[in-house]
């Protein structure tokens, strides 16, 4: 009988400990997402679908994009939901900040989002959106920077020296351009050119309308590996970067606020690839990210409480690869260990940070 009270015993201690260890230790969460599945931004003139029914037309989210984003509220809810609610099961709204791109696909997945994240009822003045003109890190193009606006459209650039080893003489290119406007209607007037055509041919294919006939000999050699040289010099330029510089900024500061006791604690900015692209590379984790983010697919910087950190947070880099991702894949800050302290982070990225974007973006 002793034996049995004292099995019973070191159960409920084990049981405790376990309960203890299994008390979600994150504090708060800045997340970036890009919207759900959209239609093609646009058409060209010899677009053998050029007359099939887009719904909602060029460039807008889709039903399978609202389900996403539906989707993706729903798991990250499973890992961020307890962040928002209170003793009896529902979400205190007060402690979440939302922001959307101006863009209407983005808007709709934010909305999307935050009904499979709360299941309840909210307010739509909950996703807040910022006029084109004042943007200043989510939509691109944003609030002007005259200084460096020339530097993201350098990555549509034909005359690039990367491009010698798609078209080694003038020759090549001046063929190339030829086929692509006799069987496209398009002009070759920068890679740009190439950048729509593998938008609208991808997003063809994933609704399974045929490629088409032009691209069979041209699409995996030049199209798309082109289209992905100039999405990388894009993230890249110095135009982004400065955004990006903002962003990571306005992400830090609040995390710092919810780290000194404030209310709110969920922080949800929704954008798009470039953005995501781009803020990854300003933090030098592109590697471990993706180089064309999915739809849904979201970075998010979470602040955990750390027994083995004196007087400060961990603060963790996750990655969710698309809007199913439920276990996403955490990212090796550099420059930081494991854990990563809050305070550290901040020393090391400080020096992105852009403190007035009017002025470095001044002539």
């Amino acid at each position: 009988m002793r034996v049995l009270r004292i099995s019973f015993f070191a159960f409920i201690v084990f049981y405790c400990q376990q309960y203890v260890l299994a008390k979600p230790s994150i504090i708060a969460v800045a997340l970036l997402s890009r919207h759900g599945d959209r239609t093609p931004s646009a058409s060209y003139p010899k677009d053998p679908h050029i007359h099939y029914p887009w719904d909602g037309g060029f460039g807008a989210l889709t039903e399978k994009g609202t389900f996403q984003m539906f989707k993706s509220g729903m798991h990250k809810a499973s890992r961020y939901g307890s962040l928002v609610k209170t003793e009896n099961d529902t979400s205190d709204l007060s402690r979440i900040y939302v922001r959307s791109s101006c863009v209407d696909r983005c808007v709709k997945s934010a909305e999307n989002f935050l009904n499979g994240f709360l299941l309840e009822q909210w307010p739509s003045s909950l996703v807040k959106v910022v006029p084109r003109k004042e943007d200043k890190f989510l939509v691109i193009t944003g609030r002007p920077c005259p200084k460096y606006a020339s530097t993201i459209q350098k990555g549509y650039d034909i005359y690039q020296p990367e491009m010698s080893s798609f078209f080694p003489t003038p020759e090549d290119y001046a063929e190339f351009s030829v086929y692509i406007k006799n069987n496209t209607g398009l002009n070759m007037t920068s890679l740009r050119t190439l950048y729509i055509l593998e938008d609208i041919t991808e997003i063809e294919m994933d609704y399974g309308l045929q490629k088409p006939v032009w691209a069979e000999s041209v699409y995996d050699q030049y199209v798309k590996p082109i289209s992905q040289f100039t999405f990388d010099k894009r993230g890249s330029s110095r135009y982004m970067q400065v955004r990006s510089g903002v962003f990571l900024k306005d992400i830090t500061e609040r995390l710092e606020e919810a780290a000194k006791g404030s209310n709110k604690n969920v922080f949800l900015y929704f954008g798009h690839d470039l953005t995501q692209s781009a803020l990854s590379i300003c933090l030098e984790i592109l590697e471990q990210t993706s180089p064309r983010p999915a739809y849904g697919s979201s970075l998010a910087f979470e602040l955990h409480e750390n027994s083995a950190l004196l007087d400060d947070f961990e603060i963790k880099l996750v990655y969710f690869k698309d809007y199913s991702n439920e276990h996403p894949t955490e990212i090796q800050i550099p420059g930081c260990g494991t854990p990563c302290g809050f305070k550290r982070f901040k020393e090391i990225i400080r020096t992105k940070f852009i403190l007035d974007y009017d002025n470095i973006c001044r002539l």
